[in-house]
């Protein structure tokens, strides 16, 4: 299963609608080069720079 999957899966299980789930999964591809910019700026691996991002959007 691919991101898009969890992400439909998730949705239906919530009761969502899939609109709601289309809108998530367009976003993929938007964080993926955000992870990507990142790494190439900063210098550090990829996983390390998506833990960074994940973090900060956590961050209240």
């Amino acid at each position: 299963m691919n991101a898009g999957g969890l992400i439909f899966l998730e949705e239906q299980l919530l009761g969502h609608e899939s609109a709601h789930a289309e809108a998530r999964v367009r976003q993929v591809g938007v964080r993926v080069a955000e992870v990507i910019d990142r790494s190439r700026r900063t210098g550090v691996p990829t996983a390390d720079a998506a833990t960074e991002l994940a973090r900060a959007r956590l961050r209240p």
